[in-house]
C-alpha cells in the first residue's frame, strides 16, 4: 500500500472516530461538548491528537496515539513525541484499525481497556 493510499486510510479513521466520539458523549456526557481528533503529520507517523474544549473559546490538546506513515500500524502514545512499541492494529484492517480505538485513546496490549459501550 502507498502513502498515498495510507494518507486517504488515515483521514477514514480520523472521521470514524469524531462520529464515535459524537455518538460517546451523546450517550455518557449530554452536557459536554465531544472531543475531536486531528491529524498532525510527521515525517514518519501520522499523529493523532486529541482536542477537546477546556472553557472560554480554549482548548486542551493530548495525544490520542500514532500511525506508522511506511506500514499503517497503529501504536499507543508512550508520550507527546514518540508511539510506544507494539502494533496495536493496522489502518489496513478491514475496520480501519477502530478495534484498538477507544473513547480514550489506542487500546493498551495488556491490562484495562475502555470500549465505547
Amino acid at each position: 500500500m502507498n502513502n498515498t493510499e495510507i494518507s486517504h486510510r488515515i483521514n477514514i479513521l480520523v472521521e470514524k472516530l469524531n462520529n464515535k466520539l459524537v455518538d460517546y458523549y451523546k450517550t455518557h456526557f449530554k452536557i459536554l461538548e465531544p472531543k475531536k481528533i486531528l491529524r498532525e503529520d510527521g515525517k514518519k507517523y501520522s499523529k493523532l491528537i486529541e482536542r477537546s474544549e477546556a472553557g472560554a473559546g480554549t482548548y486542551s490538546h493530548s495525544v490520542y496515539g500514532f500511525i506508522d506513515l511506511n506500514t499503517g500500524d497503529i501504536l499507543k502514545a508512550a508520550s507527546w513525541k514518540a508511539p510506544a512499541k507494539g502494533k496495536r492494529a493496522s489502518i489496513n484492517d478491514d475496520d480501519y484499525g477502530m478495534m484498538a480505538c477507544g473513547p480514550y485513546g489506542i487500546h493498551y496490549i495488556k491490562g484495562p481497556n475502555y470500549s465505547w459501550d
